[in-house]
């Protein structure tokens, strides 16, 4: 459906300036996500599963979008390199690529937020259990912990934005992780020795 709007904007626009004819697309284009936007949050805020699904399988969510602009691109791309569409990836304007199709992060970024509010407990829990006790962490534990960064990691790789977001959380749990180590060393007097 989305496909067919983007051929019949390409094709049956007959306006002469270049630009003009860019201008039209753009917008429509940036009517249609924002629109999209508004009722994939109306529909999160009146059903909790939309919202669970949404928010817990949000690296999914993200990629069909992601696949969406790309199949926008690629017919933008087809139709005679009529039309030059600007494609912004990453959310701040530092890093943004332009190429082809401009992705409306406002679609997804609700859903992102709370994804990435989860993904940070689940990081940061695991290592807040392992040192709650007065015990050293055992290897499972570590490895369970190893698995989660891991796994946050590998589910991130969708996009480089959330890859990067993820990773800083990462880096957290890990620093949270040595902290915790520190913390256990016993400095008290029974642990110094005299070398003579």
């Amino acid at each position: 459906m989305v496909e067919l709007l983007q051929r019949v904007l390409n094709r049956k626009l007959t306006i002469s300036q270049q630009a003009e004819k860019q201008q039209l697309v753009d917008k429509f284009w940036q009517s249609v996500t924002s629109l999209l936007a508004r009722q994939l949050s109306h529909e999160a805020h009146n059903s909790l599963f939309v919202k669970q699904a949404l928010e817990g399988e949000y690296p999914k969510f993200l990629r069909l979008y992601l696949d969406l602009c790309k199949r926008l691109q690629a017919l933008s791309n087809q139709s005679n390199g009529q039309l030059e569409v600007k494609m912004i990836i990453s959310t701040d304007s530092t890093t943004a690529e332009t190429s082809v199709f401009q992705i409306n992060r406002e679609v997804v970024v609700e859903f992102e937020n709370a994804y990435l509010s989860r993904s940070v407990s689940r990081l940061l829990d695991p290592v807040h259990l392992m040192f709650s006790g007065e015990t050293v962490p055992s290897h499972e534990e570590v490895d369970s912990l190893i698995r989660t960064i891991t796994s946050e990691l590998s589910v991130s790789l969708v996009d480089v934005s959330l890859s990067r977001t993820v990773a800083r959380n990462i880096s957290k749990t890990v620093r949270l992780f040595c902290l915790k180590c520190e913390q256990m060393i016993v400095t008290s007097g029974e642990a110094t020795q005299v070398i003579g």
